[in-house]
């Protein structure tokens, strides 16, 4: 994987954590104001706050499901498990001479 390509996912997971962080700590501390009613600015933004962590829950889910799916196609399907090298006397290089 090629540098800038790290970088790009290092840049989107730590976005992702920004939000999910900020949004839950937005709720927090907003539960307890002071509702002026139908229009309430507050309220709307707390509930995107709720949209986006229900969101990312479910990219969070979905990410681990697809790599646990992968895991079990490539161990069962494939057969590529821990395969443990065969030794024998000659790969160990053990002389039978008296």
């Amino acid at each position: 994987m090629s540098k800038a390509k790290r970088i790009f996912m290092l840049i989107i997971s730590l976005a992702l954590i920004f939000a999910v962080l900020f949004s839950a700590a937005f709720i927090v501390h907003e539960s307890d104001h002071h509702c002026t009613g139908e229009s309430c600015h507050i309220c709307k933004l707390i509930n995107v706050c709720i949209a986006a962590l229900n969101v990312s829950g479910l990219i969070i889910l979905l990410f681990a499901i697809a790599v646990f799916t992968v895991n079990s196609f490539i161990v069962t399907v494939l057969n590529i498990g821990f395969i443990s090298p065969q030794n024998t006397l000659i790969s160990l290089k053990v002389k039978l001479s008296c």
